[in-house]
């Protein structure tokens, strides 16, 4: 993403992110859906996404694409346009 002009923040996990989200709002979250001890990754995503006010959270993953429902493979350029379609508000 800092080699397409977006300013980056990375964090190890969900609680890392809920902390740094309280101190340094964002426009917008790229979110794995699980990280290392997560027992329920869909209620850490739901606080990450409280703790991120009213920033669009979009969530990509490396896991078998059945497990998500309307999953399409899209690759980097597909993320990269709905990351920009997020931030001008066309999602």
């Amino acid at each position: 993403m800092r080699d397409e002009g977006y300013a980056t923040v990375a964090v190890a996990d969900h609680a890392v992110a809920r902390r740094t989200l309280l101190r340094q709002p964002v426009d917008l979250i790229l979110a794995d859906t699980a990280g290392p001890g997560v027992a329920d990754p869909w209620a850490a995503l739901e606080e990450v996404r409280a703790a991120a006010d009213a920033a669009p959270v979009l969530i990509f993953s490396d896991r078998v694409p059945a497990a998500f429902a309307g999953y399409a493979a899209r690759g980097f350029a597909g993320l990269l346009a709905t990351v920009r379609a997020a931030l001008v508000g066309d999602t």
